[in-house]
């Protein structure tokens, strides 16, 4: 595969909350991160290979959860912040994102 199929993006999560987040991507990337955003729409959850800038590539899973956002299933989620205090460490019933993966979402 081409680095130019890849896609060079780069994610910022929010360090804790009320922190803004970023995404900086060239346009392909942005383009297949469109048809995964749709593909997931579709099927429940979808996944793509993308790079940062060093070259490093990563999967990217996106997982539809449409339960409501007071519900248990998100209750349960880890939150996505990057700093421990504004993280679950303490919590043992947390659910993270790859414990929802599975190959059949690509």
């Amino acid at each position: 595969m081409k680095v130019d199929d890849i896609g060079v993006i780069h994610i910022h999560a929010q360090k804790e909350n009320h922190d803004d987040a970023y995404i900086v991507a060239n346009r392909t990337a942005l383009k297949k991160l469109k048809d995964l955003i749709d593909g997931a729409l579709q099927k429940g959850k979808s996944c793509g290979e993308f790079m940062p800038q060093d070259g490093e590539c990563f999967d990217l899973y996106i997982i539809v959860d449409d339960s409501d956002w007071q519900s248990e299933s998100w209750k349960r989620r880890a939150l996505p912040y990057t700093d421990e205090i504004a993280s679950h460490p303490h919590r043992k019933d947390v659910v993270y994102p790859w414990m929802d993966t599975k190959p059949s979402a690509r």
